[in-house]
């Protein structure tokens, strides 16, 4: 598939899996529901994430990591024991 009929497809099936993830039902349901193949809908529906995630690998090794160091609050318990995370941050297989 050319990259036009491929961007025209995406074009198409943005709606309609915007439709279909807004509407609360299950993704077989609505796509029975409104005549839709769900081997089309699930395939269209990677499409975009392809795009965005090797959009951003190219991105990602053109550039240098950025670092923000976080405050620590003025309550922050001094005794590990106490310790309670907020988040967890996971990044690939690091931790």
């Amino acid at each position: 598939m050319d990259k036009v009929t491929h961007e025209m497809r995406l074009m198409q099936w943005t709606p309609i899996i915007r439709q279909c993830r807004s509407s609360g039902m299950t993704i077989k349901s609505w796509c029975v529901e409104n005549n839709v193949n769900e081997k089309q809908f699930y395939y269209w529906q990677c499409r975009p994430r392809e795009e965005v995630y090797s959009s951003l690998e190219k991105t990602e090794s053109n550039s240098q990591p950025n670092f923000v160091q976080l405050p620590i609050p003025v309550d922050y318990p001094r005794d590990r024991s106490a310790f309670m995370a907020d988040m967890i941050i996971h990044i690939g297989k690091m931790c």
